[in-house]
């Protein structure tokens, strides 16, 4: 399956604290914002995702929200975890990546 075909999910409203951890990470390894998060989310649920090659910019400061590009089966575990309800998807992501950095 093509990485143009992997489910993508909006997420908004990151934290402050939580997205200057994670645009730290993504300087300091020259990777874009969603290779980290992709990183952390991958790790929390044990899985062995290959990182993406992608053309673009490495890093990028200051956006207030991302669309997240997620392996099949990474989208399979975070919707497993959180269920159904209004913003129990994004709750999840959160929860694990402000986890990840404290």
């Amino acid at each position: 399956m093509s990485v143009k075909e992997w489910p993508t999910y909006l997420l908004r409203d990151i934290p402050e604290a939580t997205r200057a951890a994670i645009e730290r990470d993504a300087e300091e390894n020259q990777q874009a914002l969603i290779e980290v998060i992709r990183e952390i989310l991958c790790g929390h649920y044990e899985l062995d995702c290959d990182p993406v090659d992608s053309p673009r910019t490495p890093y990028t400061e200051g956006k207030d929200e991302m669309v997240l590009r997620l392996q099949p089966a990474l989208w399979s575990a975070i919707r497993e975890d959180a269920g159904v309800g209004y913003g129990s998807t994004r709750k999840t992501i959160l929860s694990i990546l402000s986890a990840h950095y404290a």
